[in-house]
């Protein structure tokens, strides 16, 4: 099943179900003053579709005073559903009892999130590494997920119908990533968007601001406008050297520096089987293409960032 089968919180509340998608109302269990009148929509990433599916952020919208309506798809469709519409009609019977509806998700998540911002009529929308379409026959590069994306059937991925004019829209993203960086710029294209970059944060940025113990003020900033982004980007490049995964971001971006960021990831001891690989793959580019290798001064400078 996609929603567990017992509640997380006491608080929740199954709105609606089908085969496909299960939405939650969680009232919070945090009064703040200042955030009563705001509720967050939130949309699962992809996930290994055997799990449950558990509400994004519940806990952390949950103790900063945050009511929240999440979405629950039971498959990674890219929220390619007919009931997608009718879900949203019934959330917007909640919605409208507030004053600003924001919306909120990472990766197909982000996708989600900017695809319902019109059926929710979203006020704002904090979309982490959102894809523009997973659909090819829609862009010129590739979106990434093929062998998932091969599977959909869009009947849901109209970005004029899906999309609300005028609404705030904040992308955090990796302008390295090639992948993510070209859904950015389609979704800029046709609207104006506020961003967040994350020099070789990969795709998934959020994990990132978690690592660097920057969330979830980082995220409620975002979603209620308390913070600014600038200096949520100044926070992190403090400490973005003690990331695993930014060295990993520029052994996989830049050759030129691959053998000294690989030596920076290697003193992180890593046991995780992915990047444990992911390394051993940089490693063997690197050998079959030795190039020359600048100081280590390099690696602090900003110029690569």
């Amino acid at each position: 099943m996609a929603f567990p089968s017992k509640k997380i919180l006491d608080t929740d509340e199954l709105i609606f179900e089908t085969d496909n998608l299960s939405v939650v109302f969680t009232r919070a269990a945090k009064k703040v003053a200042s955030r009563e009148g705001t509720v967050v929509c939130t949309f699962c990433a992809l996930l290994d579709e055997s799990a449950p599916r558990f509400p994004t952020a519940q806990a952390s919208l949950s103790m900063n005073g945050l009511d929240a309506v999440h979405f629950l798809p039971r498959g990674n469709q890219w929220y390619q559903y007919a009931e997608i519409d009718g879900a949203a009609e019934k959330a917007r019977s909640i919605l409208s009892g507030y004053d600003n509806v924001v919306s909120t998700g990472a990766s197909m998540g982000g996708y989600a999130a900017v695809h319902t911002s019109a059926a929710l009529n979203a006020d704002r929308v904090v979309a982490l590494a959102p894809q523009f379409t997973v659909d090819p026959k829609k862009v010129n590069y590739n979106p990434g997920w093929g062998n998932t994306a091969a599977k959909i059937d869009f009947v849901r991925d109209d970005f004029e119908r899906n999309v609300k004019k005028g609404a705030t829209y904040i992308a955090v993203y990796d302008p390295r990533l090639p992948v993510d960086r070209n859904h950015a710029a389609e979704l800029e294209k046709r609207l104006p968007i506020n961003k967040l970059i994350l020099p070789f944060g990969r795709h998934h940025v959020g994990i990132r601001l978690r690592e660097a113990q920057l969330m979830p003020k980082a995220l409620i900033d975002m979603l209620t406008g308390e913070g600014d982004l600038a200096s949520i980007r100044r926070d992190f490049r403090k400490v973005r050297s003690t990331l695993l995964h930014y060295w990993l971001g520029i052994a996989e971006r830049h050759a030129s520096l691959r053998a000294l960021a690989l030596e920076k990831a290697r003193a992180f001891d890593p046991q995780n089987p992915n990047e444990v690989k992911l390394i051993a793959d940089l490693a063997k580019k690197s050998s079959a293409h030795p190039i020359s290798t600048p100081s280590k001064k390099v690696l602090s400078s900003t110029t690569i960032v």
